[in-house]
């Protein structure tokens, strides 16, 4: 019972308050986020504007993560990332159901599916991404899909534009977000440390909010 496990009702609960700062942070960097990684500098501002039915004295108000890899990617890649991570999943789903009926390796195709799903699933209370061990495998469940489809084809198949596409896109959006929380973090961790005067940490301040003017 809930009763006897205390720590679980506190992980529940920590973990809404983490999806609603989440949602804030989303509603205010709607189009492309706050930028890979920035989620943990933002919800000690943002978490005040959730619900909070917690003694914020014992609350962990720093957390690396929402808990959740669409809410993560809805608050720092923000709609368009978002989009482009829906779309990855809408044609490997697509991909996968149409060669379940049709390839000639179909237990394969259904296993690294389920495989594939599982991982979706546990991620909706937890964030594995950054995780190399959780990556890898994502990445082989899609790769083992897309080698199978192109082997029985004979080619690279109707969707390597759209692919490469996404790719693009995605790639793009992440180099300047980085870019930017880069720049940020070399203003604020190395730059206004070896200031000596007020006006110095005063201009290295202005000039980290023009990267993320919500992190300051």
């Amino acid at each position: 019972s809930l009763g006897r496990r205390p720590w679980v009702l506190e992980h529940l609960i920590s973990r809404v308050i983490y999806w609603q700062s989440a949602w804030e942070i989303f509603k205010d960097y709607w189009l492309a986020g706050s930028g890979p990684n920035t989620f943990h500098l933002l919800h000690a501002k943002y978490f005040m504007r959730t619900w909070v039915p917690v003694d914020l004295d014992n609350f962990y108000a720093l957390p690396p993560h929402t808990h959740n890899i669409f809410l993560q990617i809805a608050s720092e890649m923000g709609i368009i990332g978002l989009g482009l991570f829906l779309i990855c999943l809408y044609l490997f789903y697509s991909t996968s159901t149409q060669m379940i009926h049709n390839s000639k390796h179909p237990d394969l195709v259904f296993y690294s599916s389920v495989g594939f799903s599982g991982y979706l699933v546990h991620n909706l209370i937890e964030y594995n991404w950054p995780d190399p061990v959780f990556t890898y495998y994502f990445a082989l469940w899609i790769l083992l899909v897309d080698f199978i489809r192109r082997k029985e084809t004979n080619g690279p198949g109707t969707r390597r534009p759209v692919f490469f596409a996404l790719v693009a896109g995605y790639g793009t959006i992440t180099a300047i977000a980085t870019t930017c929380l880069y720049l940020y973090h070399q203003e604020i961790y190395h730059e206004i440390p070896k200031s000596s005067t007020l006006q110095e940490i005063e201009a290295h301040v202005h000039q980290a909010q023009r990267f993320c003017s919500k992190c300051s």
